[in-house]
This record gives C-alpha cells, structure tokens and sequence, in this order.
C-alpha cells in the first residue's frame, strides 16, 4: 500500500517530509516528489502547487508514474459552516466543485460530480483524531473546491446558498476526481486557517505557517494504524 499526500504549498507538506525516513526525492514537474517511509508506511509527499489543474496533473503523476494506492489532500482551508473555528480540523466524507454549473455540466462529470471518500480511511482519520484529544475541534463532512480564495463575506454567502461543505479548498476535488477516474481511494484532511469572509486574508497569514501541523499530525496518527 503507498499512499501520496499531497498539500499545495510548501507549509502544508514540510512537518510530514522532516518525519520521512530512506527519503528519495525525484523532481517531477517543476516540483519534488519525496517517497519514503513514514510511521511504517510506504508514502509520496509532494506539494503539488495551487489550484486545481496543479492538484489533478500531480495526482496523476503519482498514479502513473509512482504508483501510489490513494491519495490523501492535506492543508488549509476556509471555514463555511456555522461554528466551524479557526484551527478546527475538517475530514472529508465527499467533496465536489462549487465553480462549475451543475445544470449543464453535472452528466459530464463522473458520479454526477460529488466524490465520495474512502470509508475505512475516514474510520481511521477520525479514530486518529479523537485519540489525539482533538475531538472538540473535528468536523466529518462535505468539502468543496473551486479556483478561489474566498475573502469576502458576500462570497461566503454565496457559498452558504449552494453547498452544505463544511469548508472550502482550491485542490480537494481534483484530486478527488483524479484518483476516481484511475480507481483509486482518497481522503481530504483539511485544517481551517479563515472563515472565509472579510477577515480572512489577514487570519490566514498569521496562520498558514504553524496551522498545517496539527492536520499532518493526524495524518501520521491515521497511517501508524493502516
């Protein structure tokens, strides 16, 4: 079993690649690709860049060329759902795009464009959180993604009014719609870094350096029991 953990910028994937060991990086695609062992398991970490054309031709990469089993999407995220927090941690149970136009497009995206994460891998995420004592601050739901950083309040609003997410990326359904095109299982394990509102550019700059610690954590947490 290899599993590919794939973040978007460099803060997202550092604390994970400083726990590898008999780490290997090959460059691939104007990035690094470091394959190794962490907490026993044979894994691919890779910051894939921002978006989701980066997050869906990374995923593939690593599918195709590294051979990997799933994919779990690590990182930050803007909080949607009323009492979602600043450092709460969100696991995806299905993700799906919010900058499409589902009335035209939806046939043409496989299961009408929501992506139903791995089962057993959400068991062993929330099993690793709660043993971590983080229960007050895990969020088990939707996810949706789209090309953009929310920071205005009427934005959210917007959002509020077509999806039940709990929060929002730019990478998660890519790589969602990626591993279930080739087959593959995946989860998203996302820490909120903003609400996602006016106040958002500012909350995630003060966060976005020690925020993603606590999301790999459980990552690792998750991967000792696989």
């Amino acid at each position: 079993m290899k599993t590919a953990i794939i973040g978007a910028m460099e803060e997202e994937v550092k604390s994970l690649v400083a726990n590898m060991q008999d780490v290997v990086e090959t460059h691939r695609a104007g990035t690094v690709v470091y394959s190794g062992k962490l907490c026993g398991q044979e894994v691919c970490v890779v910051k894939c860049g921002v978006g989701k054309v980066a997050a869906a031709a990374m995923t593939q990469l690593l599918i195709s060329e590294f051979g990997i089993d799933c994919a779990i999407n690590t990182g930050l995220a803007g909080g949607l759902k009323k009492g979602i927090k600043v450092g709460d941690v969100v696991i995806s149970t299905h993700t799906e795009y919010y900058d499409v136009t589902p009335s035209v497009l939806r046939g043409n995206f496989p299961c009408g464009g929501v992506y139903e994460a791995d089962k057993n891998l959400i068991e062993k995420a929330v099993r690793a959180a709660k043993e971590m004592g983080i229960e007050d601050k895990l969020h088990v739901g939707a996810v949706t993604t789209g090309d953009q950083f929310i920071t205005e309040s009427a934005q959210k609003q917007w959002l509020l009014g077509i999806t039940t997410a709990r929060c929002n990326d730019m990478e998660g359904a890519a790589i969602a719609q990626t591993c279930y095109n080739n087959g593959k299982s995946f989860l998203i394990v996302r820490i909120i870094s903003d609400l996602a509102d006016d106040s958002a550019k500012d909350t995630y700059y003060d966060f976005k350096h020690q925020a993603p610690k606590l999301c790999n954590d459980v990552i690792m947490n998750m991967l000792a029991m696989m």
